[in-house]
């Protein structure tokens, strides 16, 4: 169900949507240790679909309790290059 209010909030952003020409990454976080790459394939549909430039390795984060302190702080190392890569791909292709 929240897949779908999601869905909705973005596709009537407004149209031409907002984010149509907007570079993007892409991040899904999830309680269950499946991950979120399944909202994550539906997200990178909606959001190609409205013209927002999703650009290239989307992030899922499974078992995100485990994942993040209550500091907010990343324990994993693994997690942690992989969201700082996120980053550095939506900079660089802002500022190339």
């Amino acid at each position: 169900m929240r897949e779908t209010r999601a869905k909705l909030i973005i596709e009537n952003l407004v149209f031409p949507s907002v984010l149509a020409g907007k570079p993007m990454v892409i991040l899904g976080v999830a309680a269950s240790s499946a991950g979120a790459i399944k909202s994550l394939e539906q997200l990178r549909c909606v959001l190609s679909h409205i013209g927002a430039i999703v650009l290239p390795g989307p992030v899922s984060v499974a078992s995100v309790d485990n994942v993040f302190g209550s500091d907010g702080l990343c324990g994993d190392p693994t997690i942690e290059k992989r969201l700082r890569e996120l980053v550095r791909i939506l900079m660089d292709y802002i500022d190339p």
